[in-house]
């Protein structure tokens, strides 16, 4: 039984920009738990993308922290 929506979106062609740019992003192994409050319809473009939104959405905050930290070097 495949997972993916039978009106899923097909994706296009990410292009060697995309991947020039591209960094792995490896999970951490300690986490917290928290309550967080998000936009309703950021949650639920998340959610939408199928299994594993909260990990895609940690990743997310992951590469922003990463990206700011950077900047503060």
């Amino acid at each position: 039984m495949s997972k993916t929506r039978a009106d899923a979106p097909e994706a296009g062609e990410l292009g060697e920009e995309f991947w020039a740019r591209a960094t792995r992003v490896r999970p951490r192994e300690r986490k917290a738990s928290v309550h967080l409050r998000i936009d309703a319809d950021v949650l639920d473009w998340f959610k939408a993308q199928g299994a594993g939104h909260l990990t895609r959405m940690n990743a997310v905050l992951r590469a922003y922290y990463e990206a700011m930290s950077r900047k503060e070097k």
